[in-house]
């Protein structure tokens, strides 16, 4: 008789285990996090927090839970932007690019960050007059 609960053969991170995890690390990168830090706050070697994050291991929902209070979100956020049937458009941050927003986001002056907006703007080729993500920086 076959066995109806018989274990996956795909060798391939699921979907949505790689989504949680890109939002785990993108989070984790943003707040000037390493994997060792985070986790250490978690009881994991930072080997375990890395296949979390390519999605090579699912996370189970206590340890999500634990991760979600850790970076200071609802669990909820580590699953939006599945559903892309909507036409909404979802960002992918590169590491280099998830620290220059962290900076960015640390400065103070509003005006400064305005200017910023504007040097970047300049920038992006084809593109001089909106970011490609449209919105505000502040």
């Amino acid at each position: 008789m076959p066995n109806k609960f018989k274990k996956e053969q795909n060798l391939t991170p699921n979907s949505i285990d790689a989504h949680v995890g890109d939002r785990v690390r993108n989070l984790r990168i943003l707040q000037n996090m390493t994997q060792s830090d985070l986790a250490k706050h978690l009881g994991l070697s930072f080997q375990q927090l890395q296949k979390y994050e390519t999605g090579d291991n699912r996370i189970s929902a206590s340890k999500l839970y634990i991760i979600a209070r850790t970076l200071d979100v609802q669990t909820g956020y580590f699953f939006e932007g599945l559903d892309t049937s909507d036409d909404t458009e979802v960002f992918e941050l590169d590491v280099e690019t998830a620290r220059i927003a962290n900076m960015i986001s640390n400065i103070p002056d509003p005006d400064l960050k305005a200017r910023l907006q504007e040097i970047i703007k300049l920038m992006i080729p084809g593109k001089p007059n909106n970011l490609s993500c449209g919105s505000e920086l502040g």
